[in-house]
Order: C-alpha cells, then sequence, then structure tokens
C-alpha cells in the first residue's frame, strides 16, 4: 500500500517542477515548446486536439501551460512615437495565470462560423478566411453552441490569457522579437493585407503554434474593456465586473504596425456599427483543460 503515496509524491514533484519552469519569463521559443510539451505529459493531456464540428469541419486547439508573465507595456514602448503613446496597456504588472487551458490554432473561419451558426455575415468571403462583421455577443452566441455541438466547454478568452498565450514567453514588442522589419513574415496587416482578409495560417506561427496572433482581425476577449491596467487583479484577472465594451486584442488587416502589437488593446466596436468597421473584427475560442482529456488529440 506504500506505493501509493510514492505515486502521488512522484506527481507532486513533477507538478512542482512544471510550477517552477513556469516562473521563469521571458523564455525563448525552444523553452516555451518545452513547457508546452512537460504540462502536456504531467497532466495526461493531449497538446493538440481537434474538436469535430460535424460535415467535415474541426476546429484545432493547442495547450497553453499555465506560468506567469508582465502583462502590458513599458512606457517607452509607444511613447513619442507615431500613434502613441498607448496608455491604456499601462501600468505593466505581472500576471499569474493558474491553470492551463487549450486555445483555438486559427481564428475561427468562416466555415467554422456557418457550420455552427447556420449564416455567414463577413464582408470577405471565404471559408479558410477569418469571420468578420461580427460582434461580441455573435462570438458569444458562437460558443455557447459549439459547447453545445462539442458536449465540450467553448469561451472566449480573458484578456489576460490571451496576451500570456500570444506572447509565449517573450517580454518583446512582438511574439517573434522587437524587429519590425520581420513582422510581414507573421502578419496581415497595414503594409501586407491590400486592404482584405486573407486565409488563416498562412503566416508564421508563435512559439506555442498560434497563427495570426499579429494583425488579420481584432479578437474579442471574455472582459469588459477598461482604459487602464490600473484596477486589474494579478492572478487570473478576468477584468470590470461590467462595462459598456468588451475587450479586443491583436489589430487587423488594416493596422500600422503599432496596433498589431503584443500589448495592443481596444474597445469592442458599436454593435450598430457599419459593415466595414465591423468586417475588422473576429473572434479566436478557449477550452477548459478538462475538456482536453476526452477530446482527440495527440
Amino acid at each position: 500500500m506504500r506505493i501509493i503515496p510514492a505515486i502521488v509524491a512522484i506527481c507532486l514533484t513533477m507538478m512542482n517542477e512544471v510550477r517552477a519552469d513556469s516562473e521563469r519569463w521571458p523564455f525563448d521559443a525552444k523553452e516555451a515548446a518545452e513547457q508546452q510539451s512537460a504540462a502536456a505529459k504531467t497532466l495526461h493531456v493531449a497538446r493538440n486536439v481537434t474538436l469535430k464540428l460535424g460535415d467535415g469541419v474541426s476546429l484545432k486547439m493547442v495547450l497553453i501551460p499555465a506560468g506567469s508573465f508582465v502583462m502590458g507595456s513599458p512606457e517607452a514602448e509607444t511613447t513619442g512615437k507615431q500613434l502613441g503613446p498607448r496608455t491604456n496597456e499601462w501600468p505593466q504588472h505581472k500576471v499569474t495565470i493558474t491553470h492551463p487551458f487549450y486555445l483555438a490554432v486559427y481564428k475561427t473561419t468562416q466555415e467554422q462560423f456557418e457550420q455552427i451558426m447556420g449564416k455567414n455575415p463577413s464582408k470577405f468571403p471565404g471559408k479558410d478566411n477569418p469571420v468578420d462583421a461580427v460582434i461580441w455577443d455573435d462570438a458569444n452566441a458562437f460558443c455557447q453552441k459549439a459547447s453545445a455541438k462539442t458536449g465540450k466547454s467553448i469561451i472566449l478568452p480573458t484578456e489576460a490569457q490571451w496576451e500570456y498565450a500570444v506572447r509565449a514567453g517573450t517580454a518583446t514588442q512582438y511574439s517573434f522579437g522587437d524587429d519590425e522589419s520581420q513582422l510581414p513574415e507573421y502578419s496581415w496587416f497595414h503594409d501586407t493585407s491590400k486592404g482584405m482578409t486573407h486565409p488563416v495560417g498562412q503566416k508564421k506561427p508563435n512559439a506555442w503554434g498560434l497563427f495570426d496572433v499579429h494583425g488579420l482581425s481584432w479578437e474579442y476577449c471574455t472582459d469588459y474593456y477598461a482604459d487602464s491596467y490600473k484596477d486589474s487583479g494579478t492572478a487570473d484577472p478576468g477584468g470590470p465586473a461590467s462595462g459598456s465594451a468588451h475587450t479586443t486584442r491583436g489589430g487587423t488587416y488594416g493596422s500600422r504596425p503599432i496596433f498589431v502589437r503584443s500589448a495592443i488593446r481596444g474597445p469592442s466596436p458599436d454593435p450598430a456599427g457599419s459593415k466595414d468597421l465591423l468586417s475588422r473584427f473576429g473572434f479566436r475560442v478557449a477550452m477548459d483543460l478538462q475538456d482536453g482529456k476526452t477530446a482527440g488529440g495527440n
């Protein structure tokens, strides 16, 4: 019977090692991948999972390990620059994501949205393009219906989860570093998009395997929007208790480089806005860790 306590002790030791690793920040792409693999092994879940939405349409997700990071941007990042400063990214503060979670590898596509919602409101048609011209309520409704369809808890990520996942261990302006000349390799933005969306997954991913985190379309988060971080929590913050708009992250196809940085944030648009305005907005979904144990993956 002494075997059971020994096994428990080993598991606790492994978990503590994963937690210790997650306290190291920033870290490089190699360590980011190692943390991902270690978390999957320790937690006995798949690193990558695929949910079936019906009619051959699927949703790919990747494990994001728990950990800590510094959220927001240093004042020097945007002060004195064109279209700066970005005071809503201040003050920088340490945040801990206490639970691993899954995040969609790609922004929600038009094919996925139409499969779940039975309609496609997008301005720029294309089954592999991100769904656009959606408001926050549309994104939330998609999550509810996708949850019912798959039996999983499909949700919008919190703003903290979003930035933590996008940074993937980096403390730089972009998930790949500070060299703006590399941005076209990772992003559909003002200089590369030709004023329209494009199929997801054509640019390079970040270190945790997430595509199109800079530009292409703003992504809705579950949090209500606040114009600074002065009242933000430090452990799994979820934003203000109420508000008139929700937070959006990542920038869009028409954004200048300063508006596709990892720290960029803004409020959701007026739901009654024009289709041209709403075409800049889409979303990416998250899933609870426990649901990954019963999803197909590797």
